[in-house]
């Protein structure tokens, strides 16, 4: 589900088009939170945001509705945040050549990869959590900073 540790774009979007229906919304919310806080880099903010939205999800991970709920509460809590980092992500594409996009995509991917292979480690062992439409609606937001 969360496989896209690769730089390589085309085998990363394979990977995540096989995946289960939460593998687009949780790639996104990861890989947009993952990145450290402290960081400048706007991937390694994402990346800890994407950390601590994976803790809620193992917190609750025997029961969706309150892993739901704890998502939604997090993301409210965050909403400008992630706004504004969606918003940095796309000012740094902006005029990249194709290279130089490739270069920062497996920066991001190499940020995130440890906490995508937490989230697929734990969606594979509680798929509910994969499968839980109110879930997969509290992560939207991420996937769509991730557009």
């Amino acid at each position: 589900m969360l496989r896209i540790l690769s730089p390589d774009r085309a085998a990363c979007a394979a990977r995540v088009g096989s995946a289960s229906r939460l593998s687009v919304p949780v790639v996104a919310a990861l890989a947009l939170f993952l990145t450290g806080a402290c960081s400048e880099r706007p991937g390694a903010r994402l990346a800890s945001h994407i950390e601590a939205m994976v803790a809620l999800l193992e917190e609750h991970k025997e029961t969706p509705d309150q892993a739901a709920e704890a998502v939604e509460s997090y993301v409210e809590r965050h909403r400008e945040t992630l706004t504004e980092l969606r918003r940095e992500i796309v000012a740094r594409t902006e005029g990249l050549s194709g290279d130089e996009l490739a270069d920062l995509a497996g920066e991001l991917l190499k940020d995130l990869g440890p906490v995508m292979e937490r989230a697929d480690r734990l969606m594979r062992a509680y798929p509910k959590l994969a499968e839980d439409e109110r879930l997969i609606q509290a992560l939207d937001p991420i996937r769509q900073a991730l557009r």
